[in-house]
C-alpha cells in the first residue's frame, strides 16, 4: 500500500499552538507506552515538562475555552437552519459542551503536577543544554533507576490528569481537519497558488502526497491566499530543485 503523507500549515498563532501541544501529547504518550530503560522515562518527563510550559505560556486552557464558546454559538445558530441534519449537529454540540465542561474542571490539576519535586527539578534545568544530567539532578537520577514498573504508573497518572485538555484539543482539531474534503489540484512546474475568501477564515491548510514521489511542499498562506512550492528530494535526502512539469496533489483548506 502506498504511504501517504499529510503536511499541515496553520494560519494563526492559536492553531499553531494547538498543533504543537497535540504533538507533545502524542510524544509523551508514546514515551510512556515504550518504557524499556531509564532513558525512556527521562525523555517522557522532559516532554511532559515542555508540554506544561507550553500550556502555561500560551494560556492554552483559556484559548480552547474561547474557541469552544465560538463554536457552540455557531452551532446553535446553525440549529435553526432546517437543511442541516439536526441529529448530527446536535451530537457535535453536545460533544463541544462536554469538552468545554472537562476543561473547566482542570483548575488546580496542572499546578499539582508542576509542584511535584521531580517535575520541578527538571523544569529548573531543562532550558540548559544537557541540564538534566545525573550530576545536576541527583533526585531525578535516583528516581529514574527504579524499576520501570514503578515509574510507569506515575507517568501515566500525570498524563491522565491532563486528559480533559488533551481530549478537548483532539476533538477541536478533528473538527477543523474534517471540515473540508481533500480536492485534487495541479501545481504547474511545481508551483501552486489559490486565492482564499477572507470571510471563510481558513484555519489550516492540509496537503496530501504519496511519500514515494520524493517531493515535499513548502507552504505559505494568509487569509487571502495560499502558495505552495513543491521541492524534490535528491539522493542524499537533501533539498533539491522544484520539479519540472506538473505535480498532482490533494488540498484541503479547513475552517470551522
Amino acid at each position: 500500500m502506498t504511504q501517504v503523507l499529510i503536511y499541515e500549515h496553520p494560519l494563526s498563532e492559536r492553531i499553531r499552538n494547538f498543533l504543537r501541544t497535540q504533538h507533545l501529547f502524542d510524544q509523551a504518550r508514546y514515551r510512556i507506552d515504550h518504557c524499556y530503560s531509564s532513558w525512556d522515562p527521562k525523555d517522557c518527563v522532559a516532554t511532559l515538562v515542555t508540554l506544561l510550559q507550553l500550556i502555561d505560556r500560551t494560556d492554552l486552557k483559556s484559548e480552547l475555552l474561547k474557541e469552544f464558546e465560538r463554536q457552540i454559538n455557531t452551532f446553535q445558530r446553525l440549529s435553526k437552519t432546517p437543511s442541516i441534519p439536526q441529529e448530527t449537529l446536535g451530537q457535535v454540540l453536545l460533544d463541544c459542551e462536554k469538552a468545554q465542561s472537562g476543561l473547566r474542571e482542570l483548575n488546580g490539576i496542572i499546578s499539582h503536577i508542576k509542584d511535584h519535586p521531580i517535575v520541578q527539578s527538571v523544569q529548573q534545568r531543562l532550558s540548559l543544554h544537557g541540564g538534566i544530567c545525573a550530576f545536576d539532578l541527583p533526585l531525578f537520577h535516583y528516581w529514574l533507576h527504579q524499576p520501570i514498573s514503578n515509574l510507569q504508573p506515575q507517568l501515566k497518572l500525570w498524563l491522565t490528569s491532563l486528559q480533559p485538555l488533551e481530549n478537548a484539543l483532539q476533538f477541536l482539531l478533528h473538527l477543523i481537519r474534517t471540515s473540508q474534503h481533500f480536492k485534487s489540484e495541479v501545481a504547474t512546474d511545481g508551483f501552486f497558488q489559490q486565492n482564499l475568501d477572507p470571510q471563510f477564515g481558513c484555519q489550516l491548510v492540509r496537503i496530501q502526497l504519496p511519500h514515494s514521489i520524493g517531493i515535499y511542499p513548502e507552504i505559505s498562506a494568509s487569509k487571502h491566499r495560499v502558495n505552495v512550492r513543491f521541492v524534490a528530494i535528491d539522493g542524499d535526502n537533501k533539498k533539491g530543485q522544484s520539479p519540472t512539469g506538473n505535480v498532482g496533489f490533494e488540498l484541503a483548506c479547513c475552517a470551522i
